[in-house]
């Protein structure tokens, strides 16, 4: 009897401490929450790394993003640019960028959608916050190189579910060509070309002697939680 006492005694000891636990082991977003997470974004752009070309004024344009369901749906290698991103490149702006994707949030495809301001080549950005649920539960995030004709940077499809579990994660940017315009140096647009997205890690953006081309970091972290009424 004191056997089969001592071995029921475990198994509460267990299941209690699993329920003590289960707020902190969270491995993925669940149903019925939404989830806040904060971002900072530090500038490793210098003319150290990339001395072809070095533009003066360097810096990275607005930081536009979403949370989302489906992959590659700010972007695709591969496919042409989408329409916003023209007058974000020339521009600066986010207008069209913010108006494109209200059909997606409206249809519960995307859930946030991230305008932010952009930062210095070589500084650490202000902290910022998004909010989405288990439905949008991946992040993509990108930003412009300026002064370029249409390159940028960017982390596209991170699932956010692991995040769940509090511990920051630090991601490299990778870089791309829009393929809006024929320009190869910083500071020349050159020809309309409308050609596909691509990866852009030649001349002036690659390091030189070879070497990773680490133009920025993305930090991610677990902020906090809200149950959904």
């Amino acid at each position: 009897m004191k056997k089969y006492l001592l071995l029921f005694l475990a198994v509460v000891a267990l299941v209690a401490c699993k329920d003590d636990d289960d707020d902190e082991v969270r491995v993925e977003l669940e149903n019925g929450y939404k989830y806040t997470f904060t971002v900072q974004v530090t500038g490793y752009w210098a003319e150290k790394t990339h001395p072809t070309d070095y533009p003066q004024n360097a810096h990275f344009g607005k930081v536009l993003g979403i949370t989302h369901e489906s992959d590659n749906l700010l972007f695709t290698v591969g496919e042409k640019a989408k329409d916003w991103m023209k007058p974000y490149f020339q521009m600066n702006d986010t207008e069209s960028f913010k108006s494109s994707f209200t059909d997606y949030k409206d249809g519960g495809k995307v859930g946030a959608i991230i305008t932010e301001d952009g930062v210095g080549a070589t500084e650490k950005g202000e902290e910022f916050k998004f909010t989405t649920t288990k439905n949008n539960s991946q992040l993509s995030l990108l930003m412009k190189l300026s002064p370029s004709p249409d390159w940028f940077v960017a982390i596209p499809n991170i699932n956010l579910n692991p995040l769940a579990t509090g511990v920051p994660v630090t991601y490299k940017v990778s870089s791309y060509d829009a393929g809006l315009f024929s320009g190869t140096t910083y500071t020349e647009t050159g020809d309309v070309t409308n050609s596909a997205i691509s990866f852009k890690n030649d001349a002036p953006l690659n390091y030189p002697n070879g070497g990773t081309n680490k133009f920025a970091l993305v930090t991610i972290s677990f902020s906090s939680r809200e149950k959904i009424e």
